[in-house]
């Protein structure tokens, strides 16, 4: 089963994605408004960091789903069914396990040890918060599943509609109930989300609720896979969402809810191109179990990333500069970290491409080493009672954290090839590619531009980022389009 990996795929998922996302955002933009003028900072700042619950609930799952992409095609490729669905009752019985022990400490933290005095929200949000949770991560574990077969469209359907409804029925919950409201709307519509999927899954006879086997086994080595693929698929995040809970501890709610707004802007650009990364990480997997995987995809993955992110970057780095001071007088004062954001978000986003060249030729620890070591670095450095009241300190702390892994993908990605120029060519393309992202809102910060000598200086970028890497763009464009479209059906 190749399932949905052509141009024809990629591009009906794409304007799915697309449009919810932008849709979803153009909604967004309205709730950010509404939400910053009837919350105020402090109360969106608390939205921001009690949020951070989401995420450290899914960390503890040690991204045993995130395995079954991984793993599913292997199987598919050998005809090995009944391993299959061994590996799907595995999974979703740890699930089950995992969510059954953090509903019980859930349970004896608000009965016994919460107090609102203390932690500065009340049982209610804390409980909204804990079930949106709850439904996020069952609805994780069934996009895994989905994926795992290659039926990205409900995936991205879904997605699209969460993106479009989530801001509408935020706003509306918001007007009428403020900050319990809009916890409130995460909650409905990720409950929604996930019965949905559910049934979708039911009804399509997928086979997917397997919970009829178990092996400790499998969950051993499920989740050793598992737990690499959560460094592949979230490392970033969890750097991140350290970073975030040391700035709410570390700085007041306000600034946290200033910090918060612009990221989530930021986060969005990395969604547009979801299914680029959707399609590119199950042809780099299939690829690599039929010995078809050459050095030079890389630098056309690598390529195209870097030409639609950089795009989305550098219109946002633009339009920031103009848009805040009308629509967002509060955060004029965090233009100033604008360009630290594109330095972050792009290293962030160019990571998981080296990711993908990891987990298919599956060189798991020393990546999973490095992981954990600039992750204790990292967390003793935002530990360190010098950063006074400086943001920057926490964002540079941050980007360099993601350099260092960077480098380390990059390198370890030269012995898996003969051919070492193309992955050098990619090593240069993608930090020159960064230091382009940044120039846009640095030099508009530096040289007060206007907003013609801005969008100038913008069209110059984007001409000289088609050339970092140091080949001819129409050749790279072309060996692209071949990529995403070769025919990767099974043979038998």
């Amino acid at each position: 089963m190749q399932g949905q990996i052509n141009i024809k795929d990629l591009g009906k998922n794409s304007i799915f994605h697309s449009s919810g996302i932008f849709f979803g955002k153009a909604f967004n933009f309205a709730l950010k408004i509404i939400s910053l003028k009837i919350l105020g900072l402090e109360l969106l700042g608390i939205y921001v960091f009690l949020n951070l619950i989401t995420q450290y609930y899914s960390y503890l799952f040690f991204g045993i789903s995130y395995a079954l992409p991984r793993i599913i095609p292997t199987l598919q490729a050998k005809k090995n069914y009944s391993e299959i669905a061994k590996f799907r009752s595995v999974t979703n019985i740890f699930h089950l396990f995992v969510h059954s022990i953090l509903f019980i400490f859930f349970i004896i933290f608000t009965k016994y040890f919460h107090s609102e005095d203390v932690y500065g929200f009340s049982k209610l949000n804390l409980c909204l918060v804990f079930l949106t949770a709850f439904f996020s991560q069952v609805a994780t574990l069934i996009n895994s599943h989905l994926k795992s077969i290659g039926e990205f469209t409900k995936k991205t359907v879904n997605s699209a509609l969460v993106r479009v409804f989530f801001p509408i029925l935020s706003i509306t919950l918001i007007y009428f109930y403020e900050l319990e409201g809009y916890f409130a709307a995460g909650l409905i519509i990720n409950a929604i989300n996930a019965i949905n999927l559910i049934s979708f899954c039911i009804s399509k006879n997928l086979n997917i609720f397997n919970f009829n086997y178990f092996s400790l086994r499998i969950l051993r080595d499920n989740m050793m896979l598992g737990i690499s693929m959560l460094v592949s698929k979230k490392y970033t995040d969890i750097l991140f969402t350290i970073f975030m809970t040391f700035l709410g501890f570390n700085f007041s709610k306000a600034i946290v809810g200033e910090v918060g707004f612009l990221t989530s802007i930021f986060n969005s650009l990395s969604q547009l191109i979801g299914p680029y990364f959707l399609v590119a990480e199950r042809r780099l997997y299939l690829l690599k179990e039929m010995a078809g995987l050459r050095s030079n995809d890389l630098v056309n993955l690598s390529f195209g990333n870097t030409m639609i992110f950089g795009l989305l970057m550098n219109f946002f780095s633009l339009s920031m500069f103009f848009l805040i001071p009308i629509f967002f007088n509060e955060l004029e004062k965090s233009l100033m970290i604008i360009p630290l954001l594109a330095i972050m978000f792009s290293i962030k986003n160019s990571i998981l491409i080296n990711d993908f060249y990891i987990n298919a030729f599956e060189k798991f620890f020393n990546r999973n080493f490095i992981a954990l070591l600039v992750l204790i670095v990292f967390t003793y450095v935002l530990n360190l009672e010098i950063s006074g009241t400086q943001v920057n300190y926490f964002l540079l702390a941050y980007i360099i954290a993601l350099s260092i892994y960077k480098i380390f993908m990059q390198i370890q990605s030269l012995f898996f090839f003969k051919t070492k120029t193309n992955i050098i060519k990619t090593i240069l393309g993608d930090f020159l590619s960064v230091f382009l992202i940044f120039s846009l809102p640095y030099f508009m910060i530096q040289n007060d531009l206007n907003l013609f000598s801005s969008i100038v200086l913008f069209c110059l970028l984007m001409i000289l980022t088609t050339l970092v890497y140091l080949e001819n763009p129409r050749s790279l464009l072309k060996r692209l389009y071949n990529f995403l479209n070769r025919d990767l059906s099974y043979k038998k």
